[in-house]
């Protein structure tokens, strides 16, 4: 596995049910990629595998896999590696290894996810190997705007803007657009729907219409009958606030 020779390769006795392959490095390393290559002249025999990463003197998941065949590349999150573990879970016949290798790959930079839960804590998801900075004014972020570390408190809305970063300054990445811009109004929390005059069974129950998920929707009863026009719906906001406008979302599939 370890003598850079795609023709030389390390497999198993018959008969066991998994197999751990576990390598210790020399001195600890930074890593985010694992290279793996079966060797493919024996056919392609792994079905599904771990990796665990040793790191702070304990085993951490890192990445799992359903196939290696030539060769694999397991992206996990950037971590300082010391030993590294890859436990084979299912496999047909003798699983084989014709190389393996550590890298620390470049990050794919794109825009971060951003989220608002009911309480008004926007939450950022990025991706591996890179960080998020933000503004509440509405500039573009840059180096030295805040660090996203924990969630936002945003109950009564605004715009924020994220962008994501290299975890290490300067250093080459990939990717393309990497800024996301998403401006909240008042946070639904204390929100409870008093009525609505139709809907369609459970698919179409109102509280779909407050929930902040633009997958689900209010819809009203059209199955098994119509019901007359003018519909409404009435929502109870839990509070008095002051507002300057008004959006709602139609059904988007």
């Amino acid at each position: 596995m370890l003598d850079g020779n795609p023709d030389t390769l390390w497999t198993t006795t018959d008969g066991p049910a998994s197999v751990t392959v576990t390598a210790e490095l020399p001195a600890p390393v930074r890593a985010n990629c694992l290279m793996l290559r079966e060797h493919i002249a024996s056919g392609q025999r792994v079905e599904a595998f771990d990796v665990d990463v040793f790191e702070d003197g304990q085993w951490h998941p890192a990445a799992s896999g359903t196939g290696i065949g030539n060769k694999r590349l397991v992206r996990f999150a950037d971590a300082t590696v010391s030993r590294l573990r890859i436990r084979f879970t299912q496999f047909r016949v003798r699983p084989t290894l014709a190389e393996m290798g550590l890298f620390l790959a470049p990050p794919l930079l794109s825009a971060p996810t951003i989220t608002r839960g009911g309480n008004g804590m926007v939450t950022f998801k990025v991706p591996d190997g890179t960080c998020a900075r933000y503004t509440l004014d509405g500039s573009d972020p840059t180096s030295s705007s805040p660090l996203y570390t924990d969630p936002i408190p945003m109950p009564s809305g605004g715009l924020i803007v994220a962008q994501t970063f290299p975890l290490t300054s300067g250093a080459h990445f990939f990717g393309g657009a990497s800024t996301a811009r998403v401006e909240f109004g008042h946070a639904k929390g204390k929100w409870k729907i008093l009525d609505c005059d139709s809907q369609d069974g459970l698919e179409g129950e109102p509280r779909k219409a407050i929930d902040d998920d633009p997958n689900t929707f209010w819809h009203t009863r059209y199955r098994d009958k119509v019901d007359p026009m003018p519909h409404h719906i009435s929502v109870d906001l839990g509070e008095t606030v002051a507002i300057r406008g008004f959006t709602y979302t139609p059904r988007s599939i």
